[in-house]
């Protein structure tokens, strides 16, 4: 009965005496798990400078190396963006490669297509867009299998319904074709 009460006596003390310094903590507080931040409001009126230059610069920079096809040096400063947790401009910059990629698919220009976007694809392998875009290329190619293998690995990346509705919808719609062409051509094998 005497250690229990011990017991149960220590306990009170160290749960005050933790109490006490969670409540007030001297002169040291412990440091937040979460950085400070000091940021200058951005008001309309302000010339846009240094990271919005910069910004600018290799945006600009990433466009010329597309149309120079230099696509390992394109991605490679992609890659850097997103090393610097410039969500912003690496998303820019995505968005100029997928459209760089689209205009070479729409120009039939396939293999510099499908250059762009495996080099993409390694720096951004779950990139269901891309993938989608490579399933065109396949296709364009006509080399359906590839791209039905590249329709479902996206379809195993994407995660929002509508997406998932897309991929389904194309993934249907060219087995069908596939389908119906090989029905006409009486391969039964295939």
């Amino acid at each position: 009965m005497r250690k229990l009460i011990i017991g149960i006596l220590i306990f009170i003390a160290g749960w005050g005496l933790s109490w006490f310094t969670y409540h007030f903590p001297g002169k040291d507080p412990l440091a937040s798990a979460l950085p400070v931040i000091h940021t200058k409001p951005i008001h309309s009126d302000q010339p846009l400078t240094g990271i919005s230059v910069t910004r600018r610069v290799q945006l600009d920079s990433i466009e010329s190396l597309l149309q120079q096809n230099a696509f390992e040096t394109a991605v490679a400063q992609l890659e850097s963006l997103q090393l610097e947790s410039d969500d912003r401009a690496a998303a820019d910059a995505r968005t100029k490669i997928l459209s760089y990629a689209q205009q070479l698919i729409a120009q039939s220009r396939f293999s510099l297509a499908e250059r762009l976007l495996q080099r993409l694809l390694i720096a951004a392998f779950r990139d269901v867009e891309a993938r989608m875009l490579l399933a065109e290329v396949y296709l364009g190619e006509h080399n359906v299998e590839q791209a039905i293998d590249q329709l479902y690995e996206a379809r195993g990346y994407a995660y929002r319904p509508p997406m998932l509705q897309r991929l389904t919808s194309r993934l249907r719609s060219i087995v069908a074709e596939r389908a119906t062409l090989l029905k006409t051509s009486n391969d039964q094998n295939a």
